[in-house]
């Protein structure tokens, strides 16, 4: 404070003696601290319309964002297309309609504002590089989450009992041009028909955290 009346006295009061007193004052930088998903982290929230529900991260990837998949499946079953048939694979299907449409706006603003995608699992993220899968499901990329080594980590329940789930990948042609790839009860690979009705698991991905504290370093 003497400092700056007598930097004001001496250099006149128009707000160039600050530009002099600058050169002494070290600077601080704002840094803001970066909190990062964790495989293993869970998020509950509640869906409109279809009660409360809690996710688990699977994996992170290297932007930051990660993985959620729901830890129980929504209560009703849905079929992945009206019609028997895989054609146009899970993307062009009425089930992702559906997800589209009915499922993501009823998350809470605040979790849906984060949501970067609202999908389902693909057989590689569940059960990895499995022989049986990958001669009979259109294979994908995906490696297996680490929490679904296990059938037991597989396996999901709908109203209280376990059931089937839908997985994104159609069976290949020389197999079958009706049916999709699905996990059974008891946390094995299975499939049925596209008109047939089974339970949703979804997954989304979420945006990277971002820390809303800051800490300032001198430079």
């Amino acid at each position: 404070g003497l400092a700056m009346a007598i930097a004001k006295k001496y250099y006149g009061n128009q707000g160039n003696y600050f530009n002099h007193l600058k050169k002494w004052i070290p600077s601080h930088k704002p840094v803001v601290s970066k909190a990062k998903h964790k495989v293993g982290d869970q998020i509950s929230f509640d869906l409109k319309g279809f009660g409360h529900y809690t996710a688990t991260a699977q994996k992170v990837n290297d932007d930051g964002s990660a993985m959620f998949l729901f830890d129980t499946i929504l209560p009703e079953e849905r079929c992945m297309n009206d019609e028997r048939t895989n054609a146009g694979g899970f993307g062009k299907s009425d089930l992702k309609k559906w997800i589209d449409t009915k499922l993501l706006p009823a998350f809470p603003d605040d979790i849906r504002d984060q949501i970067r995608e609202l999908t389902i699992p693909t057989i590689g993220q569940i059960f990895g590089k499995d022989e049986w899968c990958e001669d009979v499901f259109v294979p994908d990329q995906d490696e297996q989450w680490p929490l679904m080594k296990t059938a037991e980590g597989r396996r999901a329940k709908r109203n209280g009992d376990y059931d089937w789930y839908w997985l994104q990948n159609a069976t290949k042609k020389d197999v079958s041009a009706a049916n999709f790839a699905a996990v059974y009860y008891y946390g094995f690979a299975n499939y049925d028909s596209a008109s047939a009705s089974h339970a949703v698991r979804p997954c989304l991905v979420i945006e990277p955290l971002r820390g809303d504290k800051e800490e300032t370093h001198n430079a």
